[in-house]
């Protein structure tokens, strides 16, 4: 039995969870022009909680599979933070990205959209998201946790 000053604090691994993060809104990209061509469009809040549900996930089943136990509630709340930090960080890389892209190839200057909100909306937009992504990194955080423990004990009992 491990006491409290021996146990090993499951951390987040951001750079997986960035790389699952990109490849989703990557694949969203894949399938959003895709599905464009037979007059399906995604949402697009999809493209704000989607990619951070699909990374968290991924690093819950990672922790348990490292820990092989449930963590307790506060965790989850604790690597909800770093990994909202790592989700914004890469939001804003890939806006960026997308911005400059856009106004390059359409010779429009794709962030005046983005300033007809002011700094008040903008503010509030991205506080709105910024709390989604985090919500939704607990809650997937938690899910792929005990996701990953089923599995665990599903391949132990056919073992």
């Amino acid at each position: 039995m491990t006491d409290a000053s021996t146990a090993v604090m499951p951390k987040l691994n951001l750079r997986n969870y960035a790389i699952a993060f990109v490849g989703t809104v990557l694949g969203l990209a894949v399938a959003g022009f895709a599905l464009g061509y037979i007059g399906v469009h995604i949402p697009t809040g999809m493209n704000t909680w989607l990619p951070a549900a699909v990374a968290a996930l991924l690093a819950g089943q990672a922790i348990a599979r490292d820990t092989g136990a449930p963590a307790s509630s506060g965790l989850y709340w604790r690597l909800g933070v770093s990994a909202t930090a790592c989700a914004v960080v890469v939001h804003l890389i890939v806006a960026t990205v997308v911005f400059t892209g856009l106004s390059v190839m359409t010779g429009v200057n794709m962030l005046s959209q983005i300033a007809a909100m002011g700094p008040l909306g903008l503010a509030i937009v991205g506080a709105v998201m910024i709390a989604a992504i985090y919500v939704c990194n607990v809650c997937f955080l938690w899910l792929g946790v005990k996701n990953g423990l089923k599995a665990q004990a599903k391949k132990a009992d056919n073992q």
